[in-house]
């Protein structure tokens, strides 16, 4: 996938809530039910030379295998939304406790 893709199906579903039930198709062939987290913020190159800079990446939670994952949209091969709202999130309703 592209990141302009994936930030597509991320729109059309409205998952910013962190709590969509999606399945994920990735490139090496493994398919996974999860839940998208966030994306990692770019990292551009240090004043240090440190960090050439890398491209952002995104955080998922696999249900199927109780696991944290890191991929880079190139990775991923395509996504379905399976279920929004999934962990009971209602629109309008903060995701913070206080």
């Amino acid at each position: 996938m592209t990141k302009d893709e994936f930030s597509d199906f991320i729109d059309e579903y409205n998952l910013y809530a962190f709590d969509g039930l999606i399945l994920i198709a990735h490139e090496n062939g493994l398919i996974h039910k999860g839940i998208w987290i966030t994306s990692t913020p770019p990292l551009e190159k240090s004043s240090d030379g440190t960090f050439a800079g890398k491209d952002e990446y995104e955080i998922f939670y696999l249900l199927d295998v109780d696991h944290f994952v890191v991929w880079s949209v190139a990775e991923i091969r395509s996504v379905k939304c399976l279920e929004q709202n999934f962990l009971g999130h209602k629109p309008g309703q903060s995701t913070t406790k206080k």
